[in-house]
């Protein structure tokens, strides 16, 4: 029984405890607030109401916590004497308002400070605003925008039992520069200052305005400090008196500028970014028409480009002098007065002219400069143009023309021409072909053609040229020459095989011993001393009537030829070549001469041989050469 009266005991002392825990922990002392308590804050005060200001005063209440809060009995105090209580099973919900409408006038229109206290007997300051003067703005409250925030702002369009707007702030911000060329929101190179503007809420309290470049202050600050409550703008002055200082300030690329409200000295609101542009380096031009032409090269217009880092090019302008007058064209004549002329496009431009302007052996210069959308003009770019409608002349030096080359020596044309020409040589029999360009100072040139590269026999070579403003040489040089081997063979009529040996290096005959240059009583001593040889040959019976027919004629262009023509028709001869080809390779031209040139030696050869039959004696081949 007693042990059951103690755990009685036991079991009430710890109810008694539990109970008073529970009561401790609701206990507030005065002057202390609940945690959620503090989340209700002094939101909004219209000291000024417009018109009369006797129950039209208000105070908002606004809780920006999550819980909901019970302000049953809490007071409101202007100037330490309380001006509004709170009825009894009075809530704020979380994100909502409360409005105390005032009975009397108790706010001072001068400013003052009203103070929240929660229930008695706490009595704890829960929060408190003080509010400036607004004596002189009837119907302006004075606001935490937006709702909740830490700071206020004058409101001339209150929101009360509403959520608050956001702070003042500027807008529509633009900028102007100043000095040169003027284009907005673009510094440039002609400029030495700049002015901005902004549009701001009139009688919100704004004091100052400041600008802002990328989000930063200037390194000196660019502000507006006479603003009054009425003012819809500020305006900024940058302060700078040229263009370096200008660029100190700003310097060269893309930025941002805003520009920032203060009021009270506190920040508020800021206007959203204008980007502007700083650039300060004019467009880099150039003439791509430059050089000779003439009116085979000249393709009717003069062309350049034009480029700008920072922007695009607007423009582009010209002038076209002529050197030795310097006149300038018009786009239809040369006139004394400087003109500007604008060709077509913009990047990429070019100017129409015809090849007619321009006479031959003149020159021209070119000056084009572009023109970026910032305003800045660039640096000239100069061409030039040097006119050549003449054909150019062509001087042999050295030439293989009418020599024997052996295969184991190199055939050498060179010679002179107009500066920086090209000069062409073609070697048909082959086609060879090879090209250079002469000496740009001196207008020399040389070709050197191994002469195994070409191949034995009779070659035809040309050289010809085209300047440098695509005129061609008004002739082409033609050239004759032969390669030989050193050595080569033949069968002889018993059928073995002999080495004939061929000159080494035959002489370079005069133009006074070539066949065409021969008087005609001379080639019929000369035909007259072959038939006598050919008539030899007739007369030995170890020859094949094949061999004697091949034989003759070759004794016949021997002596025909002369001098180079000779060795051709030698060779050809060793070596059993096509006949007519080897009558042309002796020097007699065309094929009419070489048929007159062989019915003499047929005539002759009858008359010698008719004598013969009647008795008339012959000498022996050794006595006749």
């Amino acid at each position: 029984m007693r042990e059951v009266l103690n755990k009685l005991r036991r079991t009430l002392a710890s109810i008694t405890l539990v109970a008073v825990v529970c009561q401790m922990s609701l206990l507030v002392l005065p002057g202390q607030a609940l945690a959620a308590e503090t989340d209700v804050v002094i939101n909004e005060i219209l000291p000024n109401p417009s018109g009369s200001d006797i129950g039209n005063e208000k105070i908002e209440l606004y809780n920006k916590g999550s819980l909901e809060v019970d302000i049953s009995g809490w007071i409101i105090e202007a100037s330490s004497a309380t001006v509004h209580t709170v009825l009894s099973s009075t809530t704020i919900v979380a994100g909502g308002y409360y409005v105390a409408t005032l009975v009397s006038s108790p706010l001072l229109n001068s400013g003052e400070t009203v103070t929240l206290k929660n229930a008695a007997p706490t009595l704890a300051v829960i929060n408190n605003a003080t509010y400036p003067d607004l004596s002189g703005t009837e119907g302006v409250s004075y606001a935490r925008k937006p709702s909740g925030a830490a700071l206020f702002y004058k409101d001339p369009t209150p929101t009360i039992d509403s959520a608050n707007g956001n702070p003042p702030f500027p807008t529509g911000l633009t900028m102007l520069p100043v000095g040169g060329t003027i284009i907005s929101n673009t510094l440039n190179s002609t400029n030495t200052n700049f002015t901005a503007t902004t549009t701001i809420p009139a009688n919100e309290g704004i004091s100052s305005v400041e600008l802002f470049i990328d989000e930063h202050q200037f390194s000196s600050p660019v502000l507006d400090q006479t603003i009054i409550s009425s003012d819809t703008s500020a305006t900024f002055d940058a302060g700078t008196v040229s263009n370096p200082a200008l660029r100190a300030l700003i310097s060269e690329g893309n930025h941002r500028l805003s520009a920032r409200a203060m009021v009270e000295g506190t920040p508020a609101g800021t206007s959203t970014s204008l980007s502007i542009i700083a650039d300060y380096t004019g467009p880099a031009s150039t003439v791509t028409t430059s050089g000779t032409y003439g009116p085979n090269t000249w393709t009717g217009s003069i062309n350049g480009t034009a480029h700008d880092s920072l922007s695009s090019i607007s423009g582009t302008s010209l002038e076209l002098s002529r050197v030795d007058d310097g006149q300038f064209w018009n786009g239809t004549d040369w006139q004394v007065a400087l003109i500007t002329l604008i060709p077509a496009g913009v990047s990429n431009w070019n100017y129409s002219i015809p090849s007619t302007a321009f006479a031959d052996g003149k020159s021209y210069n070119i000056t084009s400069r572009a023109t970026d959308i910032s305003g800045n003009v660039g640096l000239d770019a100069p061409g030039t143009i040097n006119w050549d409608s003449s054909s150019p002349t062509i001087t042999i030096g050295i030439s293989p023309d009418g020599q024997e080359i052996s295969t184991s020596n190199t055939l050498v044309f060179e010679g002179t021409t107009d500066q920086g020409a090209h000069v062409k040589l073609e070697i048909f029999s082959q086609v060879v072909t090879r090209t250079i360009d002469a000496d740009i100072a001196t207008g020399a040139w040389r070709f050197e053609v191994p002469a195994n590269e070409i191949g034995v026999g009779s070659h035809t070579a040309q050289i010809s040229v085209i300047d440098l403003a695509g005129n061609p040489s008004s002739s082409i040089l033609y050239f004759r020459f032969n390669v030989f081997a050193l050595t080569s063979s033949t069968t002889t009529s018993s059928g073995t095989t002999a080495a004939v040996v061929l000159a080494s290096a035959a002489p370079t005959p005069s133009v006074a011993v070539q066949p065409s240059a021969l008087k005609p009583s001379i080639k019929e001593e000369i035909a007259d001393t072959a038939i006598k040889a050919a008539e030899d040959v007739i007369e030995d019976t170890g020859n094949t009537v094949w061999q004697t027919i091949i034989t003759v004629i070759a004794i016949i262009i021997i002596a025909l030829g002369v001098g180079t023509a000779g060795y051709y028709g030698y060779e050809w001869w060793a070596t059993r070549d096509g006949g007519e080809a080897a009558l042309k390779g002796g020097g007699w031209g065309d094929d009419e001469e070489i048929k007159q040139a062989v019915k003499k030696v047929v005539k002759k050869s009858s008359r010698r041989k008719k004598s013969s039959r009647r008795g008339g004696s012959s000498s022996s081949a050794g006595s006749r050469w």
